[in-house]
């Protein structure tokens, strides 16, 4: 019989320091609508917090504030070496965020298989394509409706990994990386020259 290991127990993973503009504050009430709306799973938020800070405090306030510290855990500041452990042990990504130049994140999720949530935003399109499940930026209920999506939905969850797996080859090398870093600035700098 085909066991879908997200029928009981969903564990997000949200990999991020608490800057602002990573919306980790969004997560409490996403956790409580989760609670409300699906009571049938035990969502589990894995947050990678360290114990102090402006942010830090106002998310665990938050947190106090909805009732949801049984849905939050925290694994602290977490070294390369561990992150991969984190991401085989979840099920989802989250993130939340609402500004990225490029976020390593989406591609270890991908090399990962793990299906991604995150903002209906330009720059995410561009890393993710259709390799993400998109939800409004400011909008909880809708973050918890698309985590739901994907948590109850194993054919939209294996498309969207799937389509992750296709999108990796699309991705730059470190040497090609190198490469195009040193193509634009020797074209940066004809340009001053001229100028």
């Amino acid at each position: 019989e085909y066991h879908d290991p997200m029928s009981k127990h969903v564990r997000i993973f949200c990999i991020a320091a608490p800057y602002p503009h990573k919306n980790l504050l969004i997560i409490p009430e996403v956790a409580k609508l989760l609670q409300n709306n699906d009571p049938h799973r035990v969502y589990r938020f894995v947050l990678t917090l360290p114990d102090d800070g402006p942010i830090v405090r106002q998310f665990w306030n938050i947190v106090d504030k909805y009732g949801v510290k049984d849905m939050i855990e925290n694994a602290g500041i977490l070294k390369l070496h561990e992150c991969p452990r984190f991401y085989a042990e979840s099920d989802i990504l989250f993130l939340p965020t609402l500004l990225e130049t490029f976020s390593a994140t989406y591609p270890e999720a991908m090399v990962m298989t793990k299906p991604i949530v995150t903002t209906d935003l330009d720059f995410a399109h561009d890393i993710c394509g259709d390799a993400a499940a998109y939800y409004s930026p400011f909008s909880a209920q809708d973050a918890a409706r698309t985590i739901e999506k994907v948590a109850s939905d194993t054919t939209y969850r294996e498309s969207l990994i799937e389509n992750g797996q296709k999108r990796l080859a699309f991705f730059p090398t470190p040497e090609e990386k190198y490469h195009q870093m040193i193509t634009w600035i020797t074209e940066v700098a004809a340009l001053e020259k001229q100028g």
